[in-house]
């Protein structure tokens, strides 16, 4: 009986039609911030943004004369007490969580080259209140030499791992025998909140006056080497056999299903890209002092409202890796405060403050060497007029619906495989340093059982 059944089947199956879907992968993913992305579309290869001039840039420095010039303090002494000073100094590297306060009462001074660094002062009730975070260009120490009757409730922790200059007590004392500098450190070492300075040219204004004042006369400078955004290029060939393209198109036509998934794999990585990229990538692009760490590793409420805070001029949207969502949704559960949720773009996201959480699995998952798996947070402000994050394509090249993505037939070799050429153009623009924010060192391995 078990024969016969077998047999009728192999039997009916000849006379029988399967009906079989078309190709699926695992890989592609819904791409949600490419569709929240707003595109201009280019004449030509090239994209230039155009921005007030600084007269100061505080990114990350190195070690050298012509770096440590651009730190504003420089601007207080001349060639020779430059290099002296970088002569006497040395350069030293502090881990994330180390905290600098036992060579305080050596009077050292240290200048932020790179990483971030929290000022910390104990209150009246010895509870450590953060009084400011320190980036490159930054500087504090010489607390004692300085009279600060509290400079034994200071200290300084490191959560951006980096490095700073230390100079040492007599360089200091050099420093400080500058009346002016002395009164520019003193009056800005524990300042700097307070000082929210783009370091762009502004215009000279004068309000509330009485009588018949001169009126300034301004004239706003722009940057001479504005930066240029050339648009990036994927491409791949796809090769297909002529009898296979010829005889073996039904009921899916070989040619269009291989080239949906070459498409779809194009597209992933236009994304990867897009984040990853060593010269444009979004994640490479965030100033180091818009860049702060997780208080106490899981990324909690308080640090999200850290990050908008940094963020604060109309911010669009939060990407990050799935993982690093749900580790702030565990802290929103412990906490009793559920986001809200909303329905973009066929997906359910959550929000916070009124600012969706965007899933992208190409903001990557790193090791530290103890083991611990971090990754990074990154809120950003979208569009043109919100001088923001902006995409860039040809939209005259066009494949399928799909912008500046081109499908062209190159030739036929000596074994009969046809080959076609698969382009896409792509880029993005950061229109003004502010419009990007990134929460770091965010650990995803914290539950709450």
């Amino acid at each position: 009986m078990h024969e016969r059944r077998i047999n009728s089947l192999k039997n009916a199956k000849v006379l029988s039609t399967t009906q079989n879907t078309q190709a699926f992968a695992e890989f592609i993913t819904p791409r949600i911030f490419m569709k929240m992305l707003p595109y201009v579309n280019l004449d030509t290869g090239i994209f230039r943004i155009n921005r007030i001039n600084k007269h100061k840039n505080n990114a990350n420095l190195s070690l050298d004369e012509s770096s440590v010039r651009n730190i504003e303090l420089m601007s207080h002494l001349n060639d020779n007490e430059i290099s002296k000073l970088l002569n006497t100094s040395v350069k030293k590297t502090f881990a994330l969580g180390e905290t600098i306060e036992s060579e305080q009462s050596e009077n050292k001074f240290y200048i932020v080259l790179s990483g971030e660094y929290e000022l910390i002062l104990l209150n009246h009730n010895d509870k450590p209140v953060v009084i400011s975070t320190l980036h490159s260009g930054k500087f504090f120490g010489g607390f004692k030499a300085l009279n600060y009757d509290n400079h034994a409730k200071i200290k300084v922790r490191t959560s951006i791992q980096g490095s700073m200059l230390v100079i040492d007590h007599d360089t200091l004392k050099i420093i400080l025998e500058n009346d002016k500098l002395r009164y520019y450190i003193k009056s800005t070492i524990m300042d700097y909140e307070n000082e929210y300075n783009t370091g762009e040219h502004k215009a000279k204004l004068i309000s509330s006056y009485t009588d018949e004042p001169p009126m300034p006369k301004s004239y706003i400078k722009y940057d001479e080497a504005p930066e240029e955004v050339e648009l990036d290029v994927i491409q791949s060939v796809l090769g297909i056999h002529s009898r296979i393209h010829e005889l073996y198109n039904n009921p899916h036509p070989q040619l269009e299903s291989q080239l949906k998934i070459l498409i779809q794999n194009i597209l992933e990585r236009e994304e990867w890209e897009i984040f990853n990229n060593a010269n444009h990538g979004l994640l490479n692009q965030v100033a180091c002092d818009r860049k702060i760490t997780t208080r106490t590793g899981p990324p909690t409420p308080d640090d999200m409202d850290e990050l908008l805070s940094v963020l604060w001029k109309d911010p669009s949207v939060i990407v990050a890796h799935p993982k690093a969502i749900a580790a702030f949704a565990r802290e929103c559960t412990k906490r009793g405060v559920p986001p809200v949720i909303i329905r973009m773009f066929g997906s359910n996201l959550i929000t916070w403050r009124g600012v969706p959480l965007v899933p992208c699995d190409k903001i990557g998952i790193m090791k530290r060497p103890d083991g611990l798996a971090f990754t990074n947070m990154i809120a950003m402000r979208l569009g043109m007029e919100k001088q923001g994050v902006i995409g860039l394509n040809k939209a005259d090249i066009s494949y399928g619906g799909i912008p500046s993505l081109s499908v062209r037939p190159m030739n036929t070799d000596d074994m009969s495989v046809i080959n076609y050429l698969i382009t896409k153009y792509y880029n993005v623009a950061v229109l003004v340093p502010d419009a990007l924010a990134m929460l770091c060192n965010i650990e995803i391995g914290h539950y709450n059982d």
